[in-house]
């Protein structure tokens, strides 16, 4: 965490498991961070996806703010993104995962 404060990045906390401590690891070392809120794509159907999309809104709308994290897929415009056109509203902000 301190060679992430040094470089003035940042730490996102997947919580892949409910025992992360990770986010409080980071703050600890007052390193900007934030967690997942809901997994997008961690079962690889359409209908699924779409219900954690609903999820997030939800969260987005209780807390004001949320984070979600998804897979790259190799098709051009995933099924679900049509299904969802508030989801490229100009208030949403997709932004892909950075290359170290």
């Amino acid at each position: 965490m301190k060679a992430l404060a040094n470089r003035r990045l940042y730490f996102i906390d997947s919580r892949t498991t409910g025992a992360s401590v990770a986010l409080k690891a980071a703050r600890h070392e007052r390193l900007p961070a934030f967690y997942r809120a809901v997994f997008l794509d961690d079962t690889e159907t359409v209908s699924y996806t779409l219900g954690q999309l609903r999820k997030f809104r939800h969260t987005v709308e209780q807390e004001g703010v949320a984070l979600a994290i998804g897979h790259p897929t190799t098709q051009p415009s995933p099924p679900w993104r049509n299904s969802c056109p508030s989801l490229n509203a100009p208030t949403s902000n997709w932004s892909p995962r950075l290359k170290s």
